[in-house]
């Protein structure tokens, strides 16, 4: 059985970007680094491939480099808020990243770092030291390509509208229980802010009490 190849990282670049990329994996490389990359394993290349057709290699990261926020950065930025520690994405100097793609635990490496390929091994270092195993790259890729993006609250949603039509409703259904306490021995009172009105509920039920006199009615007699 042939015997799946393993390196420390694997690439991903926009086509533009490809001879600055170049001298980072070749330092990379000198610095002692194992390298998975290709002439054609751009940013496109990497979004269209299908598992199959994807590299059989093990990798501890998967190392896109972002120069631009586009569908494929965004799907492995995404990947680094789920929490998948397979994906080490590189930022580009210039570039701006919206906030809600970034994970507040995480510290994302530059490109313009003068020590871009030691700070690279040093990840390296510490995820072979805590014994994070390599994974296929395929399955890396893939799995953070399918990382659906958050749910985002409708612009028009406003929480205080929200209460009030909670408070409405259940005012109304203290009010259609009014009748029934009144079979059980309660009477009850609902209020409810009417339209156009401050959000507000009160309710309140009591027990009914009989007072029937004695034959002398000399005493009372609670029943």
């Amino acid at each position: 059985m042939e015997e799946v190849p393993s390196h420390d990282i694997a690439v991903s670049y926009a086509e533009g970007e490809r001879s600055g990329v170049e001298e980072v994996l070749e330092a990379c490389r000198q610095r002692g680094l194992t390298v998975l990359a290709g002439s054609e394993q751009t940013h496109d290349w990497w979004a269209r491939k299908s598992g199959g057709d994807l590299p059989d290699a093990r990798v501890r990261f998967f190392v896109p480099f972002v120069s631009a926020v586009d569908e494929f950065a965004t799907a492995m930025l995404r990947a680094v808020l789920d929490g998948d520690r397979h994906v080490l994405p590189v930022l580009a100097d210039d570039v701006v990243v919206p906030p809600e793609l970034l994970h507040p635990h995480v510290t994302y490496l530059r490109r313009g770092e003068p020590q871009l390929a030691e700070a690279l091994a040093t990840r390296v270092e510490r995820a072979e030291a805590a014994g994070w195993e390599r994974a296929p790259v395929a399955e890396v890729v893939t799995r953070a390509r399918e990382t659906e993006p958050p749910a985002v609250v409708p612009s028009a949603f406003s929480r205080y509208a929200e209460q009030d039509a909670t408070l409405r409703y259940l005012g109304e259904q203290f009010a259609a229980a009014v009748p029934g306490l009144r079979r059980l021995g309660f009477t009850g009172t609902a209020y409810r802010g009417g339209p156009g009105s401050p959000c507000g509920l009160s309710a309140r039920a009591t027990r009914c009490t009989r007072w029937t006199s004695s034959a002398a009615g000399s005493a009372a007699t609670r029943r």
